[in-house]
C-alpha cells in the first residue's frame, strides 16, 4: 500500500513538472488578454495530446477511439465548466435528446414559450475536425443561446470521421434540416424563422447546408469556420502557424480535410507544403474563388507583408490533385468554391472570425464573397482571438472576449432570426 501510494505520488509530480513545463512554454500569442488563463488552456490541450499519445504507445487505445474521445470530451467540459461531466440543471429550458430522422440530437426549448406554436429554431453543427466531440460537450454554449434568444436550438450529433466519410456527416445535417422542414409545424416551430449555425468544421456544414436549402433557411451562422482545403498556406496560416501550434492551431490538423473526404492521409504533406494542387487550377482559383488580394480586408492582416502577395500558382503536384480534385472542388465540401451563382440565393451570414485563428482567412474570404454575389453579411473578427475562445464564454477559464463572442452572436439572432 505504501509502494503504491509512492508511485502515485511520484506519477503526480511528474506530471505537474510536465504541466508546468508546457504552461511556460507555450507560445501564446503577446497582445491576447487574459495571459494565465490562454496559458492554462494551451497547456491542458497539449497534455491531452500526450496522454493520447501515451495509451497509443502502451496499446491502451488507439486514434479516435472511444475511450480516447469520451475522455477528450470529460477533459474539455473540465476547462469549460469546472465539471467533467456537466449537463444543464436550470429552470429556465426544457432540455432532452431525440431522435429525427435516424439523426440523435439535443434540443433546448425555452419553457416560457414552450406551448408558443410559432417558435424560431437555431440547427446548430458542433465544430471537431469533423472527427471529435459532440452535442453534450457544447451543452453549455447551446443552452445560452437558447436561454438567451428565447429560440428553440437543436444541436446534431452528426456521424464522425474517420468511421465515416463525406458526405455522411452532412446526410445527418441534411436530414435534421429535412425534418424540421416538414414536421415543424408538429414541433411547434416556425419554419420560416430557421437559421443553421456552427463552429469550425460545423461552419464548414452549415454553410454546405445555406448552399443546399437557400431559401427555406433565414440565417446562416457561420463561426471561425473551415471552408475550404485548396490553400493552406493563407496569410492567417503563415502569421498564426508559431502561436498555439502544438494544441488548438497545430497544422496537422489539416488532415481533417481528408479524413472527411475519406481520402489517403499520404496526402498530408502535400497539403501543407500547398502542392496538392494542380497549377492549372490553381491559377484559376487563386484568381477568383480564393483570391486572397481580391477578397482580403487588409485591416485585419497584423503582417504589413502579408496584406497584398501573389499566391505562388507555378507548383502543384498532378498526380495528388488527381485523387483529390472530386472531393475538394465539390461545392458542398468546400463552400468557398461555390459559383456566385449558388451563393446568391444563400440567406443572410453573420460570419465570426478569430484573429490568431490559422483559418481565419477563410471566413473573411467568404464574408467578401457573399457581399459580391449580392447576400447580408455581417462579418465580426476579434483581432485577439484564437480558434476555440468562443468555447470559454463560462466556467473556471471563462474569456472576457468568449463572453462578448456570446453575447454579439445572441445579438444578431435576436435582431434577425
Amino acid at each position: 500500500m505504501t509502494f503504491m501510494v509512492f508511485l502515485a505520488g511520484v506519477a503526480f509530480l511528474n506530471v505537474t513538472i510536465y504541466f508546468m513545463h508546457w504552461f511556460y512554454k507555450s507560445k501564446i500569442p503577446e497582445k491576447i488578454p487574459e495571459q494565465f488563463k490562454v496559458r492554462v488552456i494551451d497547456a491542458n490541450l497539449r497534455f491531452f495530446k500526450n496522454v493520447v499519445w501515451f495509451l497509443q504507445l502502451t496499446g491502451l487505445s488507439y486514434p479516435f477511439s472511444p475511450l480516447v474521445r469520451w475522455l477528450g470530451e470529460r477533459w474539455l467540459l473540465l476547462q469549460q465548466t469546472g465539471w467533467p461531466w456537466w449537463r444543464y440543471t436550470g429552470s429556465s429550458l426544457k432540455v432532452r435528446s431525440a431522435v429525427l430522422s435516424g439523426v440523435p440530437v439535443r434540443i433546448y426549448e425555452p419553457v416560457e414559450s414552450l406551448h408558443n406554436t410559432r417558435r424560431p429554431v437555431l440547427i446548430y453543427i458542433h465544430g471537431g475536425a469533423f472527427a471529435w466531440l459532440s452535442a453534450e460537450l457544447y451543452e453549455s454554449f447551446t443552452s445560452r443561446i437558447s436561454e438567451l434568444t428565447g429560440a428553440v436550438v437543436i444541436s446534431v450529433n452528426y456521424r464522425l470521421c474517420p468511421e465515416v466519410s463525406y458526405p455522411a456527416p452532412r446526410d445527418d445535417c441534411v436530414a435534421v434540416v429535412k425534418h424540421v422542414l416538414t414536421q415543424g409545424q408538429g414541433m411547434r416551430l416556425d419554419t420560416s424563422r430557421m437559421a443553421v449555425g456552427g463552429d469550425s468544421a460545423g461552419g464548414n456544414l452549415s454553410a454546405s447546408l445555406a448552399l443546399e436549402f437557400k431559401d427555406k433557411l433565414k440565417l446562416q451562422l457561420l463561426l471561425v469556420p473551415a471552408l475550404q482545403p485548396l490553400d493552406t498556406l493563407t496569410s492567417s496560416a503563415i502569421e498564426n502557424q508559431r502561436y498555439m501550434c502544438e494544441s488548438i492551431h497545430d497544422r496537422n490538423t489539416f488532415q481533417a480535410y481528408l479524413m472527411y473526404g475519406g481520402l489517403s492521409l499520404e496526402h498530408l504533406p502535400s497539403l501543407l507544403a500547398n502542392s496538392h494542387v494542380s497549377t492549372t487550377v490553381k491559377k484559376q482559383m487563386f484568381e477568383y474563388k480564393v483570391n486572397h488580394n481580391a477578397l482580403m480586408v487588409p485591416e485585419i492582416i497584423r503582417t504589413p507583408d502579408l496584406k497584398k502577395r501573389n499566391q505562388d500558382c507555378s507548383f502543384g503536384e498532378e498526380k495528388v490533385w488527381d485523387e483529390l480534385k472530386d472531393i475538394f472542388l465539390d461545392p458542398y465540401f468546400s463552400p468557398l468554391l461555390a459559383d456566385d451563382s449558388w451563393l446568391s440565393k444563400t440567406p443572410t451570414c453573420y460570419v465570426m472570425t478569430a484573429g490568431y485563428d490559422v483559418i481565419r482567412d477563410d471566413g473573411v474570404m467568404y464574408f467578401t464573397r457573399l457581399l459580391n454575389a449580392g447576400v447580408k453579411a455581417t462579418l465580426k473578427n476579434y483581432d485577439e482571438g484564437f480558434h476555440n475562445s468562443l468555447m470559454f464564454h463560462k466556467g473556471p477559464l471563462k474569456l472576457e472576449q468568449g463572453e462578448r463572442i456570446l453575447f454579439d452572436i445572441v445579438d444578431f439572432l435576436k435582431e434577425n432570426l
